[in-house]
């Protein structure tokens, strides 16, 4: 069932599908809202179509580069978002590996 922005698309891949899985899972996991837990194995793309899913829409974007996490090096991300019907802000984090 689509809502009132029709999504999630119809058109999404099946891999695209799995991404938006993957991130459902986490934010119910409580991941994704501070440095310590960001979100993993979304990457900029897996975490742009997670936020268009729930009509969300980047504000800014801060990057620390060389970050351990998890045993792996890679960037954290930390996204201010901003909802496209009530502009309520929110601070998000995404940790992307090399």
């Amino acid at each position: 069932m689509l809502d009132f922005f029709e999504q999630p698309s119809d058109e999404n891949s099946v891999e695209e599908l799995e991404v938006l899985s993957l991130g459902c899972t986490q934010i119910m996991e409580g991941r994704g809202f501070s440095e310590e837990r960001p979100f993993v194995n979304l990457d900029v793309f897996g975490f742009s179509l997670l936020m268009s899913m729930f009509h969300f829409e980047r504000d800014s974007r801060a990057s620390k580069h060389g970050v351990e996490l998890e045993g792996k090096t890679g960037v954290l991300d930390c996204i201010t978002v901003f909802h496209q019907v009530d502009g309520k802000k929110a601070t998000l984090f995404n940790f992307c590996a090399f």
